[in-house]
């Protein structure tokens, strides 16, 4: 699966293109954030984390065109990443200190 790293914002997102494989386009400003595209030409914010064994898991957050009443920006997504983490202290999102 191919990766590209990125800031993400509602431009560089509508931007990506599918092709003949899905892949992950990653944020360079929050750790574990990232959008799956999909040959298709679906596009999904999902965030990386770690929980309490240590296992990399994967919580999808929505489709990128189906957000835009609630549009997934970056403070959001900081929002959600915090959040993540601060579930009874057993998941971590590695380089994230929010």
């Amino acid at each position: 699966m191919m990766t590209t790293k990125f800031k993400l914002t509602e431009r560089s997102v509508a931007d990506l293109k599918a092709t003949g494989a899905d892949y992950k386009a990653f944020d360079t400003v929050l750790p574990g954030f990232h959008v799956r595209v999909l040959p298709s030409g679906v596009r999904s914010y999902a965030v990386f984390y770690r929980n309490a064994d240590g296992k990399q898991r994967t919580v999808s957050l929505g489709r990128t065109n189906l957000l835009r009443s609630c549009p997934w920006t970056w403070c959001n997504c900081a929002v959600a990443v915090t959040a993540l983490s601060g579930m009874a202290g057993s998941i971590s999102v590695p380089g994230w200190t929010g």
